[in-house]
């Protein structure tokens, strides 16, 4: 990877909105529901790190209620259907902990390249 590569991932995750993110998941009475990444907690952690909300998030998805700032991204919305896939919940997953794993990934490249370039 070069520096420039390496600039240029730095500049994305900090253009992108500040953490913590949470994924999320959503039923309504149809159980037809919802998995997004959003900047608050909603519900209980489930045991594959979900948080599991009692179906008002995707109410307030549906109608626009929930604050545009506070949702980062929807990986399933299955009415009105907007994305269905079977990978909803690891990507919801995946997309949360890229806030805080990015960051943390560069700062180990940098201190790995640093000690590189200490090496006679």
């Amino acid at each position: 990877m070069t520096d420039a590569e390496l600039a240029a991932i730095s500049e994305r995750v900090e253009r992108a909105t500040p953490g913590p993110w949470y994924p999320i998941v959503t039923d309504d009475e149809l159980y037809q529901g919802a998995v997004y990444v959003g900047r608050e907690a909603r519900g209980r952690l489930s045991e594959v790190g979900l948080y599991v909300d009692d179906g008002r998030g995707k109410k307030l998805l549906v109608e626009g209620e929930i604050d545009d700032e506070s949702v980062i991204a929807i990986t399933c919305l299955q009415f009105p259907r907007l994305a269905y896939q079977n990978a909803c919940d690891d990507n919801a997953l995946f997309i949360a902990h890229a806030r805080d794993d990015m960051p943390r990934l560069l700062a180990e490249v940098r201190r790995l390249r640093a000690l590189l370039a200490q090496q006679p």
